[in-house]
């Protein structure tokens, strides 16, 4: 998976936002249920304390003098946060969504170019779907526009609806690519919302998009 840059942040593999410079790393956001993934801040400076949210309650999980640590990761949805301090300050945040999920995995990959944000879906069945479908909220102050729908039928309203009328089997890939252009008076910061849909047998199933969440100042 490709690195990226958004903003003033590095984000390797796939893409994660930040605050202040500091970004956070992931061997993989789209964990099989129970793998240990490996999590990364970087961009921090010397003599910084880690603390990782683990489960999104606000409440610091581990706190750790070590930039690193690893996780077994439980099945479902985690949104991971990490806040970075030095000398009792916050100096630093950033936040991602880690799906650990036995039949889809579905992440999005973020990089900036001339003040636009290209933005690549991916997803890829673990167990065989039918239909698989995205949903992207339309974040205040950007518009979206999609350039490579790949096999999708798609329509913009409110934000990104996408439809690829297949059968995926395991280990088969779809994508779709769209940019965010900032609209007159927006741009900066922004939070990214979005879930992808299929059929799993005979039942409606649905996965969080895994990746970036949130970053900007």
């Amino acid at each position: 998976m490709r690195s990226a840059i958004v903003s003033v942040i590095l984000v390797l593999g796939l893409g994660v936002g930040a605050w202040a410079g500091v970004g956070l790393w992931a061997s993989t956001f789209v964990p099989m249920p129970g793998q240990k993934v490996t999590l990364r801040a970087v961009g921090a400076p010397q003599g910084a304390t880690f603390l990782w949210d683990l489960n999104g309650d606000g409440i610091a999980d581990r706190t750790t003098a070590s930039p690193e640590i690893t996780w077994m990761v439980p099945q479902g949805p985690h949104v991971v946060s990490l806040t970075v301090e030095r000398g009792g300050r916050v100096i630093g945040r950033a936040s991602a969504q880690v799906v650990a999920d036995p039949h889809i995995a579905a992440y999005r990959e973020i990089t900036e170019t001339d003040g636009r944000l290209e933005v690549r879906v991916v997803v890829t069945a673990r167990s065989r779907i039918v239909a698989p479908a995205l949903t992207e909220t339309m974040p205040p102050g950007w518009a979206i526009v999609v350039y490579d729908p790949g096999e999708a039928q798609y329509k913009i309203k409110g934000g990104l609806q996408a439809l690829w009328a297949m059968e995926l089997l395991p280990g088969d890939s779809v994508s779709l690519t769209y940019d965010l252009v900032p609209v007159s008076g927006g741009g900066g910061s922004l939070t990214l919302s979005g879930e992808v849909t299929a059929y799993v047998g005979d039942t409606y199933y649905r996965v969080p998009l895994a990746g970036i969440v949130s970053f900007g100042s």
